[in-house]
């Protein structure tokens, strides 16, 4: 993202119009670099819970569909490979695209959010994927609540090109949103007041940073906001459920079988033979309380210790 820090005059936009001309200049600019160069380009879209941050996004996407002469991105609830809620997701999202030749993915981070482990995974995820990006021509949109929560590393790159700040989004009056974009360079001074700020008031960091650009976006055609909205609640019932797991101290049998170090198919065999019944079955899959992980633990290492004995007699 290039450009003066500015505060230009923008025009009402109709559906068809988002994103509008200097997001559209941004997103070529990106296009024509990731051509010539080969770079990786990375843009990023943070704002508060509803102001909109994945609807930009979509309209970002979907303008990249048409210049490379595509539908609008596909938002099925099973199937949406261009829009990754989550890291899974995500990681699985990148080899379709590049499978199926797609030139834009979206990582919501949205599905991650509750997790405290979600932090380093995340920024490793993005860091790992760099190279993969650069090669296959993919241009990424991170969707995030705050774009500080990424690693210093990641800024150091190449690959982020900008940032747009989605806030004040009006539902009764045609759902307008509102954006500022800011290049490389005004990043890093959001990020130094940001640092400074006292916690309660961080937000004001965007504010003490003149934006490169200011403008207005408009919701998505009705019948893809709705698959969007569709694709949003079943992320929110997946959340829920992983709070709940979480909540109660529940392990799945895989989970038993990583703290093991075991095989899931070891796990089970074990499970079966010692009659070991789950303690809640959650959406059709058996959940065990921590008192398994413990006995389980437990043979284990008697029947370690009962190999060594052995050996050494």
């Amino acid at each position: 993202m290039t450009g003066k820090a500015s505060k230009l005059k923008t025009k009402p936009m109709t559906y068809k119009q988002s994103p509008d001309d200097f997001v559209r200049k941004q997103i070529d600019e990106a296009i024509n670099l990731r051509l010539l160069k080969k770079f990786p380009i990375f843009f990023m879209v943070d704002g508060g819970s509803g102001e909109g941050k994945t609807t930009f996004a979509v309209h970002c996407a979907n303008y990249i569909n048409q210049v490379n002469g595509l539908p609008p991105i596909t938002l099925e609830p099973n199937n949406h490979p261009q829009l990754a809620c989550g890291a899974k997701e995500f990681i699985a999202g990148i080899n379709k695209c590049r499978e199926l030749k797609l030139p834009v993915i979206i990582y919501d981070e949205a599905a991650d959010f509750s997790k405290k482990t979600v932090l380093s995974k995340m920024n490793a995820m993005i860091s790992q994927t760099f190279d993969i990006v650069r090669q296959s021509n993919i241009i990424v949109f991170i969707v995030l609540i705050n774009f500080n929560r990424l690693d210093d590393s990641i800024f150091e790159t190449r690959g982020i090109r900008g940032l747009f700040h989605c806030w004040g989004r009006q539902y009764e009056r045609q759902k307008r949103g509102n954006y500022w974009a800011y290049s490389l360079y005004q990043i890093n001074w959001v990020r130094h007041w940001y640092s400074m700020l006292a916690r309660p008031i961080r937000q004001l960091a965007y504010r003490k940073t003149i934006p490169n650009y200011h403008g207005h976006f408009f919701d998505l055609e009705p019948e893809m906001a709705k698959a969007l909205a569709n694709i949003s609640q079943i992320g929110k019932k997946k959340l829920t459920v992983q709070a709940q797991i979480r909540a109660e101290g529940l392990y799945s049998k895989a989970d038993l079988a990583n703290a093991l170090g075991r095989t899931i198919y070891h796990t089970q065999s074990v499970m079966f033979n010692e009659r070991i019944k789950w303690a809640k079955k959650i959406n059709g899959k058996t959940y065990y309380t921590e008192d398994t992980l413990k006995f389980l633990k437990l043979r284990q290492e008697r029947l370690m210790k009962a190999r060594l004995a052995k050996r050494k007699s």
